[in-house]
């Protein structure tokens, strides 16, 4: 008689399933959620959060909603990201008063106001 524990599980997944896997998980990567901020944040309740300290490459994650999803934030920190332009970070941080990006490779400051 063939050692249970050296059979394969009756529910493994084919190489194209881990492949599939493999992949929603790069896109959702790519993702800013507002599940991945909960996480980030500590809380539900992104209403409250005020402080953030993220590391993020906009030219491979969107961050354009985070304003909305956080809609207090008014101190955020990207410091070692890859942030090309000010204009990658979205329109709607209107609470936002201190941005740090020491190391983020920034090039464009279009989009301020």
């Amino acid at each position: 008689m063939e050692n249970p524990a050296l059979l394969p599980p009756q529910s493994a997944l084919s190489l194209e399933e881990m492949e599939f896997a493999a992949e929603i998980d790069e896109l959702a990567a790519d993702t800013l959620t507002e599940s991945k901020l909960w996480r980030i944040a500590g809380t539900r309740n992104l209403a409250s959060v005020t402080a953030l300290e993220l590391v993020v490459d906009t030219s491979r994650q969107t961050v354009e909603d985070l304003g909305h999803l956080v809609p207090n934030l008014s101190s955020l920190t990207l410091d070692g990201s890859a942030v090309s332009s000010i204009r990658d970070l979205g329109t709607a941080l209107k609470s936002l008063h201190t941005l740090s990006l020491n190391g983020s490779g920034l090039e464009e400051l279009d989009g301020m106001s």
